[in-house]
């Protein structure tokens, strides 16, 4: 559909309204409202942004949206794919998940008194997301393929990070008046399970609030070159991804020993489908000269 970075294009958007119009009509009629839709980074990337809801429901609406969209798209000949990365010539398709708590009515993220209005209990929940998601990496990061996403300068968080409107952190947080104010966690790529993602991302958080959980200083620049970070890097593969999960006593207390054992075994099994194949690049790069 698009072959080049055309990302945030009103040409290629106006050029594809009737496309675009079948989208936005098929989604509201699902009761999945839009709040954006439009061309990213990458041939034939297109971002939607669902709108804002409670949890549960969220999740709901981003699995029936991503059914929703690969069998309209083969209806009309062509194939959409939530892989998280599907060339390395270009970023990995993200999805991120944009979270604000409230409390009677009120955004309890928001403090008029405090540095760019982050509260106290807003500084809690990232430092436990922060703290916790190495640990928990697996539950967002799911995939073999997803781990190749997560490399520098592609947009996608390498170390646990954090930082304000700063888009290579892995915690973004959005200043913006009670309404507005939220943080986006980064670490997902499209190819999630919303339902775990958000559990990752909102089960830190909580644990973070619960242990007063201390947020480390704020990024500025490209947080991948913060190669000193206390926390280290993120998991570099789907298997290391899962050892920490499957040993960590902070999931097991907050997911539940049967489910971490359970899902730990389905990432390992996932880990030896796919590490035992042998891939076209390997074949290129060493067939002849090895």
């Amino acid at each position: 559909m698009t072959r080049g970075p055309f990302g945030y294009s009103i040409a290629r958007s106006v050029a594809h309204r009737e496309l675009f119009g079948e989208i936005l009509a098929l989604c509201e009629k699902s009761r999945i409202p839009l709040s954006g839709l439009h061309f990213e980074t990458g041939p034939g990337v297109i971002e939607a942004s669902l709108r804002h809801c409670d949890a549960l429901e969220a999740a709901d609406r981003a699995i029936i949206f991503k059914s929703m969209i690969k069998a309209w798209a083969q209806t009309r000949g062509m194939m959409a794919t939530f892989m998280a990365k599907v060339s390395e010539n270009w970023p990995g398709q993200s999805g991120h998940i944009h979270v604000s708590m409230s409390a009677d009515g009120q955004n309890v993220f928001y403090d008029s008194e405090a540095f760019r209005n982050v509260s106290k209990l807003m500084r809690q929940f990232i430092g436990g997301q922060l703290k916790y998601m190495n640990d928990f990496c697996v539950l967002a990061v799911p995939n073999f393929n997803s781990y190749k996403r997560l490399v520098p300068g592609c947009w996608a968080p390498i170390y646990p990070s954090w930082g304000i409107d700063n888009r290579s952190c892995a915690v973004r947080v959005i200043p913006g008046d009670p309404s507005a104010h939220r943080l986006e966690y980064r670490l997902p790529g499209a190819d999630l399970n919303p339902y775990l993602a958000l559990a990752c991302a909102i089960g830190s958080g909580i644990l973070g609030i619960e242990t007063n959980a201390a947020l480390p200083a704020s990024i500025v620049g490209d947080a991948s070159a913060e190669a000193c970070l206390p926390s280290g890097r993120l998991p570099q593969s789907l298997a290391e991804a899962t050892y920490r999960f499957a040993q960590s006593p902070a999931a097991n207390d907050v997911f539940g020993e049967r489910f971490v054992e359970a899902f730990s075994c389905s990432r390992r099994w996932e880990w030896e489908a796919v590490q035992h194949r042998v891939t076209d690049f390997e074949r290129r790069r060493y067939f002849e000269i090895i």
